[in-house]
């Protein structure tokens, strides 16, 4: 293993430990997928704050009311 990390690498490793979450049965989005479901609001805002960092897209949080009892993303 090399001494020192190359960026690339550590983001590999980040993504492979970002945990997977389940699809809301209710929601979907204007592509027509089902919404990513985030089960506490944390989880939610550590997503939207990944996606800015990746995409610079600015996302914003908000529970989904539609019985999915958890937390959705979208682009305003």
């Amino acid at each position: 293993m090399p001494r020192y990390r190359h960026d690339r690498f550590i983001a590999q490793e980040l993504r492979a430990a970002q945990p997977e979450f389940a699809d809301c049965p209710f929601c979907v989005g204007r592509d027509g997928r089902r919404k990513k479901l985030y089960p506490a609001v944390e989880d939610a805002k550590h997503a939207a704050a990944q996606q800015r960092l990746r995409r610079g897209a600015h996302l914003a949080v908000y529970y989904c009311e539609n019985g999915g009892d958890g937390w959705h993303l979208t682009g305003g």
